[in-house]
C-alpha cells in the first residue's frame, strides 16, 4: 500500500511540474505573438506630417493609428503579416452633428485624428493599397518611419 501511495505521489507531483513548466513557457512575448504595434514618424518629401491616420491591412483586417501634429504615429494590434499601408488626411471637422442618440454611444470612443489649421496635404496615391506602401509585421514592438513623396 505504501508503495502505491508513493508512485502516486511522483506521478502527481510529476503532472503539476509538467504544468508549471508548461504555463510558464507559453507566457512572454516572444516570437510566436500574433499581434504588434508598430510607431513611428510621417514625413512628407522631408517635413512631418501634422494629421492624418496610418492604417495597416493584413488579411481581411485592418487597424488603424493618429498622426499627431508633429508627424508621430502608433498603431497598436497590427496582426503579424505582410500588410498593405494607407496614409488618408484628418477630415475636417464641422458639418451635421451626429444624432443625440449617437453621442451617447461615441462618449467613450478615442479621439479622432488631429485637425490643424494648416494641414500638410497628403498625396492622393497613398490613400490606397495602389500607393505601393508595404510592411512586414512581426510579433512586439515595431519601428517604421514613413517617407511619402508629391
Amino acid at each position: 500500500m505504501v508503495g502505491f501511495l508513493c508512485s502516486r505521489s511522483r506521478l502527481l507531483s510529476a503532472g503539476l511540474l509538467f504544468v508549471s513548466l508548461s504555463v510558464l513557457t507559453g507566457c512572454g512575448g516572444g516570437s510566436g505573438d500574433k499581434n504588434g504595434s508598430v510607431e513611428g514618424m510621417v514625413k512628407i518629401d522631408g517635413a512631418p506630417a501634422n494629421s492624418g491616420t496610418v492604417a495597416f491591412k493584413v488579411g481581411d483586417t485592418t487597424v488603424k493609428g493618429n498622426i499627431d501634429p508633429e508627424g508621430k504615429y502608433k498603431v497598436i494590434g497590427v496582426p503579424v503579416g505582410d500588410a498593405d499601408v494607407t496614409v488618408v488626411p484628418a477630415t475636417p471637422q464641422g458639418g451635421p452633428a451626429a444624432p443625440k442618440k449617437d453621442m451617447a454611444a461615441m462618449k467613450d470612443m478615442p479621439a479622432g485624428p488631429a485637425v490643424v489649421s494648416k494641414p500638410i496635404p497628403i498625396p492622393d496615391k497613398y490613400k490606397t493599397a495602389a500607393g505601393g506602401l508595404k510592411f512586414k509585421v512581426k510579433g512586439g514592438q515595431n519601428k517604421w518611419d514613413i517617407d511619402l513623396t508629391k
